[in-house]
């Protein structure tokens, strides 16, 4: 990266700690349409979002309601217990460095819309993010590069008057903290910080591996800028 030029940020795990509620979102829909959701099917779901959660859901029972009833269960539950969110320290400090160096930041999600809206809410930023990108304005979620592709054109066409020559995939910043998130962000030509939710090995495909705590990422936030002319 020569200079940093956008920030993506992914929003669950990363700006909110919503894991937790959306593993109980997912299990408690499923299980009421007699899908029982193990630890090790969670596992594998990590971040790809719940389009293609529900999709998984269908090859193990072909007679799983449709993915629009799904996704309103699930938005419903969420919804209701968004009092219990909280936004993951460091984040918002890392989102200030940026943000005092005038680097434009997004954020771009595999959340269904009302979720993102959510997030965005309890993190702060919703009112200081350029663009927020959910599930429905892509036709392939992460793992796919779409998301970030998109995103890029999108920034592209908001911040740098469409001049391609201008904003380069590269120059972008992704933070995630699922190997789905990263791949997407990688698969799009971008620089990926995968910001660990727990301390674990690291992922070949992010260019930086960072432990769970605040001080890593706000850490590598001022590096980063230190650098932007």
């Amino acid at each position: 990266m020569q200079k940093l030029q956008a920030v993506f940020w992914d929003l669950d795990g990363v700006q909110v700690l919503s894991e937790e509620l959306h593993e109980r979102k997912v299990r408690v829909t499923a299980q009421a349409h007699g899908v029982t959701v193990t630890d090790a099917m969670w596992k594998s779901w990590h971040g790809i979002g719940d389009h293609r959660i529900h999709q998984e859901l269908q090859k193990i029972n072909p007679a799983f309601p449709p993915l629009e009833n799904f996704l309103q269960e699930c938005e419903d539950y969420y919804v209701a217990h968004a009092h219990e969110l909280q936004a993951r320290p460091g984040a918002i400090e890392a989102f200030n460095i940026f943000a005092a160096a005038g680097i434009p930041q997004a954020a771009v999600s595999s959340g269904v819309k009302r979720q993102v809206e959510t997030n965005l809410q309890i993190a702060g930023i919703h009112d200081r993010v350029v663009f927020a990108l959910n599930a429905g304005d892509v036709i392939n979620t992460k793992p796919h590069p779409e998301p970030y592709n998109t995103g890029h054109g999108r920034m592209l066409t908001m911040c740098f008057n469409g001049n391609a020559g201008m904003f380069l995939p590269e120059n972008c910043l992704v933070i995630e903290d699922s190997g789905s998130g990263i791949k997407s962000g990688h698969g799009a030509k971008m620089t990926t910080i995968l910001w660990k939710l727990t301390a674990g090995p690291d992922n070949a495909l992010a260019t930086h591996n960072l432990d769970p705590e605040a001080r890593h990422l706000i850490s590598l936030a001022r590096h980063l800028t230190s650098r932007h002319p």
